[in-house]
């Protein structure tokens, strides 16, 4: 479960921020007062324009960020007392993953696979089983030219921190990042991964 309470994240505007921003105001409000409760088993969904708080308030609850006031819990560990509890609990994917763009698929696959210290022959089984059920085989060594939607799909999906798939997983990929088959696929994955549940 993922509990946030009163919320709120102010950043501290540099001179070129504040002429960028047109603002005297040396202070900026991101996140203002934010409350809410996403239950296990429901996708909770944060819609809003740019800058409304949307992305701060994932980095927040994925302990990138320090909230400036409120709490934040997640499977009932608080994000600024026990970060790394927090950690082992979600995964988190932003639109932009500032990796090497020589990193194939597969070698990225199995970059986030031993950074989250899955057991090698549980990795193999994944990378295979998640590579046919997207597609992804045709373009596994394939550095550069393939498209961000793909590289994001097999990087988000592939880790499973429990088998009962309870775990959080955040993400702030852009509309049209995905292409409308690979949507329906993942619509019946995460499907198949509640009736888990």
């Amino acid at each position: 479960m993922i509990e946030i309470n009163n919320l709120t994240k102010i950043y501290k505007l540099n001179k070129k921020q504040m002429k960028e921003s047109k603002t005297t105001n040396p202070l900026k409000t991101a996140v203002d007062d934010l409350s809410l409760r996403a239950v296990p088993g429901e996708i909770y969904g944060l819609l809003g324009p740019n800058g409304a708080g949307k992305t701060t308030t994932l980095r927040c609850i994925s302990t990138i960020i320090r909230p400036t006031k409120g709490e934040i819990y997640v499977a009932g560990h608080e994000v600024q007392k026990e970060p790394e509890q927090v950690r082992e609990k979600i995964g988190f994917l932003t639109g932009d993953i500032k990796l090497d763009p020589q990193f194939s698929v597969d070698y990225m696959f199995d970059f986030f696979g031993r950074l989250h210290h899955v057991p090698e022959e549980k990795l193999k089984a994944r990378k295979e089983e998640l590579f046919e059920y997207f597609g992804i085989k045709d373009f596994a060594e394939a550095v550069g030219n393939y498209q961000k939607g793909d590289e994001i799909v097999q990087v988000k999906t592939y880790y499973n921190p429990s088998e009962e798939y309870s775990r959080a997983a955040f993400d702030t990929i852009s509309t049209g990042a995905l292409e409308m088959y690979r949507q329906t696929l993942l619509a019946e994955r995460v499907d198949d991964m509640q009736k888990l549940t």
